[in-house]
């Protein structure tokens, strides 16, 4: 049963709020992962989305600001109308190419492996972490 917390007449309230008692809400400790961990089997729907991060800790408050530091994007799909929706997906990193880190032998790439953005050494040898790098272009399509 919903409680009214203040009077809305009264001047030191601006909007009655409605509290929940039934419905505690405990922040996610980390709320980026959870937002991966979401992500990580795919696109999800908008409705779907704010669900679940919810369920996991997530405020809906933060969950774009979060999201977007998780490395996730919004995107409509399908035609405009009532027939379209929109998804949340972990999207790649732009650049996705080889990379030498200073004072450290090989070559680098950044991969999404379960939704995350890692740096994996591909080699020591150009032509052997261009192969790789090929490789695991050609898995993730």
């Amino acid at each position: 049963m919903p409680i009214y917390d203040a009077n809305p007449w009264s001047p030191a309230c601006e909007a009655p709020v409605l509290r929940r008692e039934d419905n505690k809400f405990e922040p996610a400790e980390n709320p980026v992962e959870v937002i991966r961990s979401i992500l990580a089997a795919g696109p999800v729907r908008v409705k779907e989305f704010r669900r679940l991060a919810r369920a996991r800790g997530v405020s809906l408050t933060q969950l774009i600001r979060v999201a977007y530091q998780a490395g996730a994007r919004c995107r409509k799909c399908g035609p405009w109308g009532p027939k379209g929706y929109c998804v949340w997906e972990l999207v790649g990193p732009e650049y996705v190419g080889l990379i030498q880190r200073p004072n450290r032998r090989g070559y680098y790439a950044h991969v999404w492996i379960a939704g995350r953005e890692v740096q994996v050494k591909l080699s020591d040898e150009l032509e052997e972490a261009q192969q790789r790098l090929n490789e695991l272009r050609n898995s993730s399509s």
